[in-house]
């Protein structure tokens, strides 16, 4: 179990930093865990306005994003981007053998997180023999992000058994973890040609270089951008078109919207 749920909850967060950074670790063992209106005031009536323009959302990017290791699909994952005003809302499901994680992701309008939720539910052991017991009913885990009065986020991680609270010594802005490409869409929006340097959650950086235009069938076109992890020195590859994620690669893994089989081909001809 303990593997499953280090696949599933692995998470890296990268700022606009580019120090390296400390972090600290805690366990705590237990139980798991408006605005008003003027009255008649066309002052209060404005304000009031503003308020609700600012948190008026509209949906900028949705659909679905297959999982592929080869030609067979691991996983699938569902996902949805609204923006208002003030930043980002990322939700997104992801399903696969092993269980099914859900994301809720809040961030500002230059994608540094604000808070989120994982949770994640993975299927009990079956039983071990033929007429024995019923399987035993499903693990449930759930992962929350917050900032601190520092501006530092603040990972706690639940199991139902006990709290394990992992914050980081400085500020941190992006979070990339777990199987959602969704999240990801950040990255579509660097601009620069240079390589640039992010601090990732808890103590490692991140260097994401200048993309590469890759031609799909002589009719489209894709941004490719190489994330390479400091830590490791392995690389990541990041597929954007219109300002949209489309594609990821981490080593044998290939991850594409649905029914896109260019971009998917494109992305695994690259190297790991």
């Amino acid at each position: 179990m303990k593997r499953i749920v280090t696949g599933l909850l692995v998470a890296s967060l990268a700022s606009c930093g580019s120090t390296a950074k400390q972090s600290a670790t805690t366990t705590t063992t237990g139980a798991g865990s408006g605005a008003g209106s003027g009255s008649g005031s066309s002052s209060g009536s404005g304000n009031a306005d503003v308020v609700a323009a600012a948190f008026k959302s509209e949906v900028i990017d949705q659909g679905q994003i297959g999982h592929y290791v080869g030609d067979r699909m691991i996983g699938a994952e569902e996902f949805k981007v609204e923006r208002n005003a003030l930043g980002y809302r990322i939700t997104s499901r992801y399903e696969s053998r092993q269980g099914r994680t859900e994301l809720e992701l809040i961030t500002d309008v230059k994608g540094a997180t604000i808070g989120g939720t994982l949770t994640a539910k993975i299927p009990g052991p079956p039983p071990e023999a033929a007429g024995s017991a019923a399987p035993l009913p499903e693990f449930a885990l759930t992962s929350t992000m917050s900032r601190d009065g520092h501006g530092n986020l603040v990972s706690q991680f639940n199991n139902g058994r006990s709290v394990e609270t992992t914050a980081s010594k400085r500020p941190v802005d992006w979070f990339i973890g777990g199987p959602f490409l969704a999240i990801l869409l950040p990255i579509c929006g660097v601009t620069t040609t240079e390589t640039t340097s992010f601090l990732i959650f808890p103590d490692d950086t991140i260097d994401i270089f200048a993309a590469t235009t890759i031609a799909l069938d002589g009719k489209r076109t894709i941004s490719v951008r190489r994330a390479r992890f400091a830590s490791s020195g392995k690389s990541n590859y990041i597929a954007c078109e219109g300002g949209k994620i489309v594609g990821h690669r981490a080593g044998k893994l290939v991850s594409a919207r649905r029914d896109d089989a260019a971009v998917q081909v494109a992305l695994a001809k690259l190297p790991d």
